[in-house]
């Protein structure tokens, strides 16, 4: 915990240095254009106006300077607080941090990470899968009520005898266990009483 507080401290201490720096580059800029500005004037080639502009400008300039100034010496007050060192020590960072450029991404890249990333798309995402699960379900409620099928048909050496539910026509049923190695194929309907115990019904009472 300490060292996250130092190592904060410490890099927003060299950015408000580089805010510092910055606005007095601005500042020379404007005191140079200041400077030309009066030189014009004087020589009868700007207006008193041009003069005045640029006159404000290099205020604004040196003023957007001191606040930057003064809050690199805030901030470097953090930072001595926070290694311990005595109130009013006067100290100046040495060790800088290199620029970095940040990675650029894709805007697919960019969309994967959102979507990863984001808890209600993940929701969402939960709740229609959940919907398809129930649809699902409720479809497979039917299936013990459609009729059966016995397929009984020699493939190589083995007799095969499969049951299954009849969801589509007997034409498409003897097609598809034909191309799946049944030469011969016959279908029958199983009577009720040798369904499962489960969809028998209950006589009445």
């Amino acid at each position: 915990m300490i060292v996250l507080v130092v190592v904060s401290n410490y890099l927003l201490v060299i950015a408000d240095q580089s805010q510092v720096e910055s606005a007095l580059a601005q500042r020379d800029t404007a005191k140079v254009l200041f400077d030309q500005t009066a030189d014009q004037h004087k020589a009868g080639l700007a207006a008193a106006v041009d003069v005045l502009r640029s006159n404000v400008e290099l205020q604004a300039r040196e003023q957007r300077l001191i606040v930057a100034r003064n809050n690199l010496a805030k901030q470097k007050l953090v930072l001595a607080r926070a290694i311990g060192l005595p109130a009013g020590q006067t100290f100046d960072i040495t060790t800088q941090v290199a620029y970095q450029p940040l990675p650029t991404s894709t805007l697919d890249e960019a969309l994967q990470q959102a979507y990863a990333s984001r808890a209600d798309y993940k929701s969402q995402t939960e709740q229609v899968r959940s919907a398809e699960l129930q649809k699902k379900a409720a479809s497979a409620e039917r299936y013990q009520r459609c009729p059966l099928l016995q397929i009984t048909g020699p493939s190589a050496p083995i007799l095969r005898r499969i049951t299954v539910p009849l969801m589509r026509p007997r034409c498409c049923v003897s097609q598809f266990f034909k191309e799946a190695g049944f030469t011969e194929i016959t279908l029958s309907r199983i009577p009720s009483w040798h369904r499962p115990r489960k969809n028998r019904r209950k006589p009445a009472a």
